[in-house]
């Protein structure tokens, strides 16, 4: 009888255990697809669809980077693109922030893209596989901040259709240090 109850006690040890682990494995599996406030990105500089070269990831000194990453077959990007304009016309103003695309597809593609949405903003196209892993680059669209030390201090993944989320990015922009207090606080 008590051979059966320690039984039962590693049995439910064990199932405690696995969850746990269960738990830690999918953590870890987020960390590594998708992008999250406090990860680094490395500085490269890549030529820009129209050919300029363009700084990605280490902004001047005090400056940020709001990186929209992108491909030209998402539709959930293409119902961006408004919001894309209108962050960067209302942060073109600041002279902290600089406001890039990043398109996950080739130069060609993108640029014809460009061409017939409108769009003249520095693009840049990511089509290396290492540098798409570690900007996290993998699921589109998503807005990244980059602050100058090359850290993200504003992650989101999916479109930006509504004012709020387009008022959330426009301030995080604007103010990351207050972003990150304030996230330190709740």
């Amino acid at each position: 009888m008590l051979a059966l109850a320690v039984a039962s006690s590693l049995v439910v040890v064990l199932a405690l255990q696995k969850r746990d682990l269960m738990t830690r494995i999918d953590t870890l599996t987020e960390r590594i697809r998708h992008p999250y406030v406090g990860m680094y990105v490395p500085t490269v500089t890549l030529p820009a669809v129209t050919g300029d070269p363009v700084l990605l990831g280490g902004p001047p000194g005090g400056h940020v980077q709001v990186l929209f990453v992108f491909s030209t077959s998402c539709q959930y990007c293409k119902a961006s693109l408004p919001a894309w304009k209108q962050i960067a016309a209302e942060l073109a103003a600041s002279e902290g922030a600089e406001v890039i695309g990043v398109s996950i597809d080739s130069v060609e593609t993108t640029r014809r893209y460009l061409k017939e949405n409108g769009i003249e903003l520095p693009v840049v196209s990511l089509t290396d596989q290492r540098l798409r892993a570690l900007y996290r680059a993998g699921i589109t669209p998503q807005m990244l901040i980059v602050d100058a030390r090359g850290r993200v201090s504003y992650a989101r993944i999916g479109a930006l259709t509504d004012g709020a989320a387009v008022d959330s990015v426009v301030d995080a922009a604007r103010d990351p240090f207050q972003l990150l207090i304030k996230r330190v606080r709740e």
